[in-house]
């Protein structure tokens, strides 16, 4: 009797497509946009951006971080520092990436392209997931929120514009009083993505707080 598996996994652009494996057991794997819709997901591109500095152990603020990593780019996979300053926010643009330029970041951190990096990470991105997160647009200008993590780790928030937010207190994190980031959620069981981390003026490390069980407590202060 021949076996036939219907594998759904998803795909970021044009239509679904069919792949027939033999050896043995046939598998008809069939990839469809449907299933998960991270093209151009802010978020998903907020994590990348935070695992490529990760990978190579360099946060991108000057020239000569973009030089560096332009470096470690094989040949092939040629991004122009422009290209890679403009994904990073280093310099004023509305550019949208395309799928190929998140591929060869997303291959620089060990996946086989962009479709592979959403699929591996979706779980924190999924809509249906984060349906009991806090999400930044409900939150008014001037709003606290207190975050939690293990071990014993605490910081209360304060929302300055649109995903902007002022730290107001810290306990043994990394985060300090007055730093500001960017974050677009929070929700218990899922990391604390910070983004764009400033400290006096400086550009800081982006940050993941929670990596491993994720935040705890994600309370809203009411005045």
């Amino acid at each position: 009797m021949v076996h036939i598996w219907f594998i759904y996994l998803p795909t970021i652009t044009g239509l679904g497509k069919k792949k027939l494996i033999v050896g043995g057991i046939h598998k008809k794997v069939v990839t469809s946009q449907k299933l998960i819709r991270c093209n151009m997901n802010k978020q998903m591109i907020d994590y990348l951006r935070l695992r490529v500095e990760q990978c190579i152990g360099r946060k991108m603020e000057s020239p000569k971080d973009f030089e560096q990593m332009n470096a470690l780019l094989p040949q092939n996979e040629h991004l122009s520092i422009s290209t890679l300053k403009r994904l990073w926010k280093y310099v004023p643009s509305e550019h949208v990436p395309r799928e190929e330029t998140l591929s060869i970041l997303a291959r620089l951190c060990g996946y086989n392209d962009w479709a592979d990096f959403c699929i591996k990470n979706s779980k924190a991105f999924d809509s249906d997931f984060l349906n009991g997160a806090v999400k930044t647009e409900e939150i008014t200008v001037g709003g606290e929120i207190v975050l939690e993590w293990l071990p014993d780790r605490k910081c209360r928030i304060r929302k300055l514009s649109d995903n902007r937010w002022i730290v107001t207190e810290a306990r043994n994190c990394k985060l300090q009083v007055n730093d500001t980031f960017s974050a677009t959620w929070f929700a218990v069981g899922q990391p604390l993505c910070a983004s764009n981390v400033k400290r006096g003026g400086l550009a800081m490390s982006n940050y993941i707080a929670g990596k491993r069980n994720g935040l705890t407590v994600v309370s809203i202060i009411t005045s």
